[in-house]
């Protein structure tokens, strides 16, 4: 649904969306000396979101590290808020989520950048957040990430040039209906078919204590019927 072939669509870069006020210069977390250390990390405090913590759309904030709010304060760089889209671009490429937070900001580490939207009449997040998960997109990331470096990583001055598609607020809104309901529909299944799952290896563990027992030779069919009740 998302293309790169419809004339009424508008084709521009990170870049020209930033110059634009569309959106604000991406940014990812602290290098350097002050990137925090594992010995920073506290019980609770502020997320410190990691590519891991990226999953399924979603940005895992019971999971991740902490920092106290008195370090996180004290960084310069890497906040990001509630709405904003996150990128995975260094070693795990492509993740990408939408946060949803009650923090003020989570932090985030030199592998995660931020996606923030500034006019909100012209580009949905979650359009953005589907755009970025189109394979076109995704194949251009991995082709920018694995130029001249041994570990995949595409950083702020890179990811300007990419490029991103979208149409009229309006549309927008239609294809994110439509692929929000896809989305629901997919993990349904999902648990579904984990369930079924489950119940397949507890069956084959039932069929397994059966076999051990000597059950199965002698009532076969009945065994395994009580097997699988």
């Amino acid at each position: 649904m998302i293309t790169e072939d419809n004339p009424r669509w508008s084709r521009v870069t990170i870049e020209q969306l930033v110059e634009g006020h569309k959106i604000a210069k991406p940014a990812d977390g602290n290098h350097g000396e002050i990137h925090p250390k594992k010995a920073d990390f506290v019980g609770t405090g502020i997320p410190f979101i990691m590519a891991s913590d990226l999953r399924g759309g979603s940005v895992d904030q019971e999971h991740c590290n902490f920092l106290s709010r008195r370090q996180a304060d004290s960084l310069r760089t890497g906040f990001a808020k509630n709405g904003d889209v996150l990128l995975s671009h260094k070693g795990t490429i492509g993740r990408v989520a939408i946060l949803r937070t009650e923090h003020d900001y989570v932090m985030l580490t030199p592998q995660v950048t931020y996606y923030r939207i500034l006019d909100r009449n012209a580009l949905d997040a979650r359009f953005l957040y589907y755009s970025f998960m189109t394979r076109n997109f995704q194949d251009t990331l991995y082709r920018y990430a694995n130029e001249g470096s041994t570990r995949a990583y595409i950083g702020i001055t890179k990811q300007l040039g990419l490029r991103c598609t979208f149409p009229s607020l309006e549309e927008q809104s239609q294809i994110v209906t439509v692929l929000d309901g896809l989305s629901a529909n997919i993990e349904r299944l999902e648990r579904l078919y984990q369930s079924r799952l489950a119940d397949l290896v507890e069956l084959k563990q039932a069929i397994l204590r059966k076999a051990v027992a000597g059950e199965l030779t002698a009532h076969p069919e009945k065994a395994l019927q009580e097997a699988a009740e």
